[in-house]
């Protein structure tokens, strides 16, 4: 045993001197030969970067010294210089490992707004990954090459969706005739108990979700592609002068009615619920009194049809039957049965509240300003040439080729798409049913489908590189000036590099950087994964909270983002993005109408960073319950970066107590006795316990439902001790170091898709004291990552 204690340590001598009394004194104890905690045996670890698992396992010993958390508390402290020391030596040694490129395809909303550019085609409604397997997100991304499998069953579906998209660009022939076709009370859908029917007209009474309103002779859609007026006919009724109360219904009276006008497909579910992809076309603010016509203008797929919603109604009409029998007369008989609009319509004209009454829906349309539409002109020019032959098909491919594979392309790839279409042309096909073959070829080919980066080491060449700051800031494929800064060589210039992507950073496009990298690092996508209970948080319905919470955080990031302030505003901030029905959750006063504003908070706001906003908040509950542990784990991954190790198999997990005799305080505190728990609970529950003052969709509360007061103190794993969300947010402010750690090593995972390695540590370490030294902005931080390395290479 001490042979190879000696032999260990000689070999430490020979590689690092300053190492081996580090080790010796403060590790042996627990990871040598009597003892391995965490199955870590540092005597028999080869100071051998080269090797995979040897490097891995010096990873972790820097995790722990970096985080601070060995040695254990009960055990002496080294000395900062000491630790310095060895985590330089490890960072040193595995500076000099490599991690491997992964091949990285186009994800589903990569796919999708690449060929929303490629072709100039509207993919709000149209979205042609829709039928596409979920993809797998690895390190919390879906930018990660090596998650990114393709099988044969996308292969078929690639397939399908260049026919889709070929079916939106290629339009040869007359244009469509436009059409004017009006729909009367008679064709609105009248089965919904959130509205009231008669011949003449719908009264809509309630903003529930399920108070959507759409033309059951319309479900199929508008049959063309193209713009169209729809014109509606409308009036509010009884906003005025009847006898219920503003907090009865949830009406703001000082707000006009507003009428919302959705587009959506009846294929992608029931026209009278929020459908995965629809699109708010219009929030018109209708007049009281006469019925009046109001007129938009709007794109709509062939597919679509337009759904109307009470934006600001009152609540839901079952519920409404409570306001109407507290406003019946003593004498009345009804007074003492139960109102109740869902089973019985005939009680509904006892309601004298607010309604949005809409009489007819008039649709022109398409509206073709020009012929062929953009999309076609796009791939085939505005004058095709006297002769629709092989000739003028290869010029078509190759202009294409060359902005669907992000480079130049040679006419040897060229010629075998360019055959393909020449066969089906010698089999009697018209010239455009020919070329569809061409271009779908295209569209399938690897090259398309996948981010070129030839071979695994090495800097990424000009293309390369003009791709990857795309699909970095972009979400999409390189522009045209971005292109052409490519094949000029000029992004070789530090210079021009940054000026492209401060200006890719002012485009409007970079929303999609914003919504696919906060979505996936604050898991905003999963909001609805587990809804809240419905007759718990009514409101959450009512006030379509969902949206809006993910709205406050996207806004958040933007801002700070634009004005390049300091990252430590994710951990505290005295302002957020709120509107008038978000505020009304967090108990913010003055914030009126729907449009989102930058609000001032107070401390007693508590709303501060992203630990208050709902969106947070809401995605780390089960929709019923909170748990500091769910939270707290939550905290640990996407603040620190450190996420805790998995459970042990034989250790149960905690069931809530339905009686509420205890807190889950009390019950971490017994399930903390178990010895294999203790380590990471230690770590877990502080950050938890801050935030159990907010409910599952992020109200503040002082008590549990069972009126026990809630303690939100604690002590946090180096020993600072707060009493509620406030103070430990000033603690984490104070570490903000380790939060720039977190969030730089994530937006790299995200811009270079692939997973950090043990040796992009120093690399890492120099962006945070570069971010450092100019304040931590945003915007510089990500200009920092553009800049480095690790981004221009493989």
């Amino acid at each position: 045993m001490m042979s190879t204690l000696v032999f260990f340590l000689w070999a430490l001598t020979a590689v690092a001197p300053p190492v081996q009394p580090f080790l010796q004194k403060t590790c042996l104890k627990c990871h040598g030969p009597d003892k391995q905690k965490g199955g870590l045996r540092i005597d028999t670890l080869a100071a051998d970067f080269n090797d995979p698992k040897a490097a891995e396992l010096w990873g972790k010993v820097l995790d722990q010294l970096d985080a601070g958390e060995m040695p254990p508390e009960d055990e002496p402290r080294p000395t900062k210089a000491a630790v310095a020391r060895t985590v330089a030596w490890i960072n040193q040694g595995l500076a000099r490992t490599s991690q491997r490129q992964v091949l990285r395809r186009l994800n589903a909303a990569e796919y999708r707004n690449t060929v929303r550019d490629l072709f100039g085609i509207d993919t709000t409604l149209f979205n042609p990954a829709e039928s596409f397997p979920g993809d797998g997100a690895d390190h919390g991304f879906d930018t990660v090459g090596q998650d990114l499998v393709t099988s044969d069953f996308l292969l078929e579906q690639y397939l399908a969706a260049a026919d889709r998209v070929m079916d939106k660009v290629v339009k040869p022939g007359p244009a469509p005739r436009s059409t004017k076709r009006v729909f009367s009370a008679a064709s609105f859908r009248d089965d919904n108990t959130e509205t009231m029917r008669t011949p003449e007209h719908i009264d809509m009474v309630s903003r529930y979700q399920t108070g959507r309103v759409f033309l059951t002779d319309l479900t199929q859609g508008v049959g063309h592609d193209g713009e169209y007026v729809i014109r509606i006919t409308a009036a509010a009724i009884n906003r005025t002068g009847h006898p219920y109360s503003v907090a009865e219904l949830d009406v703001d009276p000082t707000e006009p009615a507003r009428l919302n006008v959705f587009l959506g497909t009846e294929a992608r579910g029931k026209l009278d619920r929020p459908q995965p992809e629809e699109q708010l076309a219009a929030r018109l603010d209708i007049a009281d009194g006469e019925p009046r016509v109001y007129e938009i203008r709007t794109w709509m797929d062939a597919d679509a049809t337009p759904m109307l919603m009470y934006h600001n109604g009152p609540l839901r009409t079952a519920k409404l039957y409570k306001v109407v029998a507290n406003h019946l007369p003593a004498s009345d008989g009804d007074k003492k049965r139960k109102v109740d609009f869902r089973a019985d319509r005939s009680t509904r004209a006892l309601y004298l509240g607010p309604r949005l009454r809409v009489f007819s829906v008039e649709i022109e349309g398409p509206i073709a300003a020009s012929w062929p539409p953009p999309a076609h002109v796009r791939v085939f020019g505005a004058q095709p040439p006297r002769k629709l032959d092989v000739g003028y098909a290869t010029e078509v491919l190759t202009r294409l080729a060359r902005r669907a594979y992000r480079r130049p392309v040679t006419a040897q790839e060229m010629k075998p798409i360019a055959a393909l279409v020449g066969r089906k042309l010698g089999q009697g096909l018209g010239f455009h049913d020919a070329i569809r073959f061409g271009l779908k070829a295209i569209l399938c080919s690897p090259k398309f489908l996948y981010l070129r980066e030839r071979g695994n080491e090495g800097t990424l060449d000009q293309h390369e590189l003009a791709a990857r700051l795309s699909y970095f800031l972009w979400s999409t494929m390189p522009d045209d000036e971005l292109l052409a800064a490519a094949d000029r060589g000029e992004l070789a210039n530090r210079e021009t590099l940054i000026a492209q992507t401060r200006r890719m950073l002012a485009d409007s496009k970079v929303d999609g950087f914003v919504t696919n990298f906060v979505g996936q690092w604050l898991r905003l996508r999963r909001l609805n994964e587990m809804p809240p209970d419905r007759t718990k948080f009514e409101m959450y319905y009512y006030d379509v909270l969902d949206q809006n919470m993910a709205q406050e955080s996207y806004l958040f990031f933007r801002h700070l983002l634009e004005q390049n302030l300091s990252i430590a505003n994710f951990l505290d901030s005295d302002f957020t993005f709120a509107n008038k029905r978000l505020a009304r959750l967090y108990g913010i006063d003055g914030v009126s109408g729907d449009a989102f504003t930058k609000v001032a908070l107070k401390p007693e706001h508590r709303r501060g960073g992203i630990l208050g906003q709902a969106s947070v908040l809401t995605v780390t509950a089960n929709g019923i319950e909170t748990s500091p542990v769910v939270r707290g784990v939550w905290v640990l991954e996407n603040v620190f970066g450190r996420p805790p190790s998995p459970p042990p198999a034989n250790v149960k997990a905690l069931e809530p107590d339905i009686r509420g005799a205890t807190t889950v305080r009390d019950q971490l505190e017994k399930h903390r006795s178990v010895e294999a728990c203790q380590s990471c609970h230690r770590k877990i529950d502080p950050y938890g316990f801050a935030l159990e003052n907010f409910d599952p969709v992020g109200a503040f509360r002082a008590r549990y439902d069972s009126k026990r007061p809630i303690e939100a103190g604690a002590t946090t794993p180096d020993g600072h001790t707060f009493k509620d969300i406030v103070e430990l947010k000033q603690i984490l402010v104070a570490q903000k170091d380790d939060f720039a750690r977190c969030l730089t090593e994530k937006l790299m995972v995200y811009a270079t898709g692939r997973p950090l390695a043990r040796g992009d540590r120093p690399a890492i370490a120099e962006l945070i004291a570069q971010a450092k030294e100019r304040g931590y902005g945003l915007h510089d931080l990500v200009l920092q990552i553009v800049e480095s390395r690790a981004f221009q290479t493989k």
